[in-house]
């Protein structure tokens, strides 16, 4: 799906069901950047699988999917 707001384009992309601790995601990409969109439980604050014991009903949101910081290397 594309997006236009004035000159600009925003492109939403599905990437997918099949995501551990996701129900589903999608890519969006714009003239700011890249990102991901991922269906979460809404608890979720961190990259954990939403399994719990005993299933409960869980509530599902949206949240923005940032990338991990880059590791510094020493030799």
């Amino acid at each position: 799906m594309i997006l236009k707001i004035g000159r600009q384009e925003i492109t939403m992309t599905p990437v997918g069901t099949l995501l551990i601790g996701a129900k589903g995601g999608v890519e969006v990409v714009g003239p700011a950047g890249r990102t991901r969109l991922l269906l979460v439980s809404s608890k979720a604050s961190g990259p954990t699988p939403a399994v719990e014991t005993p299933p409960k009903k869980i509530k599902w949101a949206w949240k923005i999917a940032t990338s991990a910081p880059p590791s510094s290397t020493s030799s």
